[in-house]
């Protein structure tokens, strides 16, 4: 949620329930909790799983999966 507020405009960010959304969980092939898509506007998705790092050290590694592959296209 903070990182969907800090780049409101530039990306979005879904929260899905892969219980709830079994069908969309076997079309990208998530076999494990947690589970990140990133979709860029051009190029292939990709896909990361299983962040187990300090809350710091999180936001980090996503901002910059942000800024180096959605954003720097």
């Amino acid at each position: 949620e903070e990182l969907a507020n800090e780049y409101k405009g530039r990306i979005d960010v879904y929260k899905v329930n892969t219980d709830q959304e079994k069908a969309l969980s076997a079309a990208f092939g998530i076999q494990g909790i947690p589970a990140f898509l990133y979709c860029p506007l051009n190029g292939k998705p990709q896909m990361t799983s299983g962040v187990a790092r300090s809350a710091d050290e999180t936001k980090a590694f996503f901002k910059r999966i942000i800024e180096e592959f959605l954003l720097k296209q």
